[in-house]
């Protein structure tokens, strides 16, 4: 883990960790609890090779920043997204105002919308001699509040999605199976852990396997048909109105486009 200084302002440090970056206020420089999760904006649409030192200033002139968390891939560029948390709601709506549509370069756009509570966490690099039941029991096993785990299969590998019952059960998961999995796993496995972006239902449609888990029942798994729609039967994690849902979706999916376009 990276941790230094940044802009030699000390009331910030900037952290690198598991494929983020974040920019945070400095233990000293803050007291109280942290800012509730109506203060992050999810800001979409970023240039590849656009990091800190343009953005942390820009977002900056919307309200004092508490965290501005910008994702990482492997190969050193920014993964198209990020997420700014501000000390007040009003600071947050500033930002939405100011900043979405934004032209941070000539026919660049920035997106910027509400955050979300994130309640899924993503699992790839599954070995395929796993199977789904496997996969599920295993979940259920090494972490709490699993609402259902969706399976993806192929020959070379397995991913899964994973539900959680709150955002914090989903935080406290990811952190477990990132330290677990690769023993659970078996076969000197290293299966990645990440947040899971929103799915489209096109998207959810791959994973076509969906498991739960009880004492008295065991694993069941059903199968959702190629052609069929699934229907999850508990309310959904995320509780923004189905037209920021679909915005943020959507900037994703072109910042995703546009990183296959430059490798």
């Amino acid at each position: 883990m990276l941790s230094l200084c940044y802009e030699n302002n000390t009331s910030y440090t900037l952290t690198q960790i598991n494929g983020q970056r974040i920019y945070r206020k400095a233990p000293h420089a803050w007291s109280g609890p942290e800012p509730s999760r109506n203060c992050e904006v999810f800001i979409g649409r970023i240039p590849h090779d656009c990091f800190e030192d343009t953005l942390v200033p820009l977002f900056r002139q919307a309200g004092e920043l508490f965290e501005f968390r910008l994702m990482i891939n492997f190969s050193g560029w920014n993964r198209g997204y990020a997420f700014a948390m501000y000390t007040t709601d009003a600071e947050a709506s500033n930002a939405i105002r100011m900043f979405n549509n934004y032209m941070i370069r000539p026919s660049w756009q920035l997106g910027v919308c509400p955050s979300i509570n994130n309640c899924r966490i993503f699992i790839s690099r599954i070995p395929p001699t796993l199977s789904s039941a496997e996969i599920v029991r295993l979940l259920y096993e090494l972490t709490d509040e699993v609402v259902e785990v969706r399976v993806r299969r192929s020959v070379a590998s397995s991913a899964a999605i994973v539900e959680y019952k709150s955002h914090r059960g989903a935080a406290m998961a990811r952190k477990a199976l990132v330290a677990a999995a690769n023993a659970a796993w078996g076969s000197g496995a290293r299966p990645a852990v990440d947040w899971s972006l929103p799915q489209s239902p096109q998207l959810l449609k791959q994973y076509r396997e969906v498991g739960r888990w009880t004492p008295e029942r065991g694993v069941e798994l059903t199968r959702v048909p190629e052609s069929g729609a699934y229907s999850p039967p508990i309310a959904p994690s995320y509780t923004l109105e189905p037209w920021s849902q679909a915005r943020r979706l959507r900037m994703i999916h072109e910042a995703s486009r546009r990183h296959q376009a430059q490798e």
